[in-house]
């Protein structure tokens, strides 16, 4: 009756014992379940992330099998990521050879060295202008002399670059015509920059001023008309580009090095602003 109830007791133990064990592991497993969950949302976020990112990643391995996302293939040209890098160079898209090749020097330069790198690449097929910065990968990424290469589209940027350039190069031949009508003028004339100091005279002004060269008169500052009422040329030229409009004064001269009655002996002096140009100018009436 003893060892009955001993039995009893024992197996009642074993049961509570199993009990706590199966709802111990229960709890624990679905622990590792939701941990589990977590990792693997969190992980489809920053897939997410990494596709919609201005920065594309591609991992390129020491045999030359590559790995990226689709999204990459699309900038490349290509209807999806091949398996090597070598596969980039596809008929007539994808990167041709030449980019090809310096993509792939690069590549096997950073593997064995480290060294990182830069390249500008215009895949074939598409509109599109890539920069690649490439470097070795870190061991946690991918162990074995990987490089990871990132890849960026920039085509927005470069075809502001080259509206930049067309804009620069036309506002240079504008100012060429411009220097060119200027210096034939028979009468001095002259431009200012946005701080009022001279900027360019022609001929007849260097003339007028006694000066050797229109370099000498831009460096020396050598004014042309002379202070009236405590007020100088520039100051004139700065009270026109604030009111946006023309100054006129009948104001004395120098001419030929000589002051008071002489070639000219009192000029209408006008001075117009342009503020687009965000400089001034004069023009000078007999």
């Amino acid at each position: 009756m003893i060892l009955n109830q001993i039995a009893l007791v024992v197996i009642g133990l074993l049961v509570a014992a199993w009990t706590f064990a199966a709802g111990y592991a229960l709890l624990w497993a679905r622990g590792r379940v939701r941990r589990a969950d977590a990792h693997q949302r969190l992980s489809r976020r920053l897939s997410r992330m990494v596709d919609e990112s201005p920065a594309l990643p591609l991992l390129v391995r020491v045999d030359g099998r590559i790995e990226g996302p689709s999204r990459l293939a699309g900038w490349l040209g290509l209807d999806a990521m091949p398996g090597y890098l070598s596969e980039l160079d596809a008929d007539d898209r994808g990167l041709d050879e030449i980019q090809l090749s310096q993509l792939s020097d690069a590549v096997r330069r950073a593997q064995r060295t480290g060294t990182p790198f830069r390249l500008a690449l215009t895949p074939r097929g598409g509109s599109r202008s890539l920069a690649a910065r490439g470097h070795l990968a870190d061991p946690q990424v991918s162990p074995g002399g990987a490089a990871l290469v990132w890849f960026f589209d920039f085509s927005d940027s470069e075809l502001e670059l080259r509206k930049l350039r067309a804009d620069t190069a036309q506002a240079k031949a504008d100012f060429a015509g411009l220097s060119g009508l200027i210096e034939a003028a028979p009468l001095p004339m002259w431009f200012r920059d946005s701080d009022m100091n001279l900027r360019l005279v022609n001929s007849a002004y260097v003339k007028a001023v006694g000066a050797r060269s229109a370099e000498d008169v831009v460096k020396g500052g050598l004014e042309l008309v002379e202070p009236v009422d405590g007020l100088s040329a520039g100051q004139v030229a700065r009270q026109a580009q604030a009111r946006k409009g023309p100054v006129e004064r009948i104001v004395s001269a120098t001419i030929g090095g000589q002051g008071g009655r002489s070639r000219f002996p009192t000029c209408r002096w006008a001075a117009k602003a342009w503020p687009d140009m965000r400089s001034t100018s004069r023009k000078w009436r007999s």
